[in-house]
């Protein structure tokens, strides 16, 4: 007898197990992000800036512009779960020359969320000239969630990774890498990384690359953590009864 009960609570928590994982993977449901305007840019010295106007999600591109040994292409994936950018630049060994990319994204949600920033610029310079890695996430028009500007200009071959202060010349931040947006309100992301010939006397050539993520994690229903309480309830009773099994 007392080995039927072992091996019955055996057969419940199998039971409990199977079900508790299928409710919480359906507990969010799918996110909807509504683009207000974009702009992706990409510039570099003595070439015409190139920029693309995403208008909705799902959307990518690369806008890439370049002028002798000046480059600079930005890449894009918007979607419904996150925004993805990467940067790839390029600057010259004349004074001031830079590879850049500005980004700038509007945008509202269907529902509340949790939202994950990530990101990380490097330069390969070995004169350490100006570097910078600036990310700001804010309510259009209200507060600022999150701000983060780092800026060195005489740190050799300078890394920064989003939410630090290892800029040698200036660095700034505000906020939290994550939290929560509110449904049906409008977002701002601005996002600026560089590689700069300057301050004087000019460097050898460099190069910088990067990336930023801005995540979006729906919330969990409550109707599912609900029915998980009602199941474990259930079971309960139920192993105090006949033996039964379940299946998935």
């Amino acid at each position: 007898m007392r080995r039927w009960k072992v091996r019955s609570g055996v057969r419940w928590a199998g039971c409990l197990a199977v079900a508790a994982s299928l409710l919480l993977a359906s507990s969010g449901r799918a996110i909807t992000v509504t683009i207000d305007s974009a702009d992706v840019t990409s510039i570099a010295s003595r070439a015409a800036p190139s920029t693309e106007n995403p208008a909705a999600v799902p959307a990518s591109g690369a806008p890439s512009t370049a002028s002798d040994t000046n480059s600079s292409t930005t890449t894009y994936v918007l979607a419904d779960s996150a925004f993805s950018f990467g940067f790839d630049h390029a600057r010259s060994a004349v004074f001031r020359e830079t590879g850049r990319s500005e980004i700038e994204v509007v945008f509202s949600l269907d529902q509340e969320v949790e939202y994950l920033l990530d990101g990380s610029y490097s330069a390969i310079d070995p004169d350490g000239r100006q570097v910078e890695l600036n990310v700001t996430l804010e309510e259009l028009g209200g507060s600022v969630l999150f701000s983060n500007r780092q800026n060195s200009s005489s740190t050799p071959n300078e890394s920064f990774a989003l939410g630090g202060t290892a800029g040698d010349d200036f660095n700034f931040l505000s906020g939290s890498l994550t939290g929560t947006l509110d449904a049906s309100t409008l977002y701002r992301l601005l996002v600026l990384g560089y590689v700069r010939n300057g301050p004087f006397p000019p460097g050898a050539p460099a190069t910088g690359s990067g990336s930023v993520t801005l995540q979006f994690v729906p919330e969990p229903s409550t109707a599912p953590l609900t029915g998980l309480g009602l199941l474990v309830l259930s079971g309960s009773a139920a192993r105090r009864r006949a033996p039964s099994t379940c299946r998935r």
